[in-house]
């Protein structure tokens, strides 16, 4: 963006999901606070159709209300936790989704990002493991066809562990034992949405000059 990037009109952005974002403060609102420092010369809307027990079945059903009538310019959702802990079959999360997927490519004109939660999360309950995994490759092939961004967290997170698992020092989980994120986890799947640059906004904004401090004197 320009250096001096305005909005004439405010950018609206949903997002969607249930418990593994977090409540209050959870990864959906770290991420818009995210946006709002990096540029806060534009005009931002965040619209928060966050449910702790969201269903895909259910996120389907009032996404009319929740994602279309706002009129977004982008959508980010997290699927899947919720159905995981129900046992919903693969096959039947693939067709809610897909619907809704549907939904939002006809009806609205916006960018849009979805992610699950991996399936780490679930571990070690072997049956929940490997249907999330089942949900993950739904889902690639749900957003590879309708032209969606798709975050997927199974390798970043382990990589992450991985590298923390070297140190002697403070380590900070990405799981709480529910298999939601941490308030740390929270942070990193925001600066992942940031990173994505779904909005095509660029990094942060230059320094409003005036801001600055002044250069030191020269001794």
């Amino acid at each position: 963006m320009a250096e001096e990037e305005t909005s004439a009109e405010p950018i609206s952005v949903v997002f969607a999901g249930d418990a593994w974002w977090g409540a209050e403060n959870g990864a959906a609102h770290k991420a818009a606070h995210l946006l709002l420092l990096d540029h806060p010369r534009l005009d931002f809307k965040f619209w928060y159709g966050v449910e702790e027990r969201n269903s895909i079945a259910q996120m389907c059903a009032d996404c009319a209300r929740v994602v279309i009538s706002h009129r977004p310019q982008a959508v980010i959702c997290s699927v899947g936790f919720t159905d995981v802990n129900d046992e919903l079959p693969a096959a039947d999360f693939t067709r809610a989704l897909a619907a809704y997927a549907h939904d939002i490519q006809t009806k609205c004109r916006c960018r849009v990002l979805f992610c699950a939660p991996p399936p780490l999360a679930f571990a070690p309950v072997v049956e929940k493991t490997q249907l999330a995994r089942e949900y993950d490759e739904a889902l690639a092939r749900i957003c590879d066809a309708n032209g969606f961004l798709q975050l997927r967290f199974e390798e970043p997170f382990l990589s992450f562990v991985r590298l923390q698992a070297q140190h002697s020092g403070t380590l900070y989980p990405l799981h709480m034992g529910d298999g939601t994120l941490s308030p740390f986890g929270q942070l990193f799947v925001a600066r992942a949405i940031r990173k994505s640059d779904l909005l095509g906004l660029g990094g942060p904004a230059p320094a409003d000059p005036q801001g600055q401090a002044a250069p030191a004197s020269a001794p």
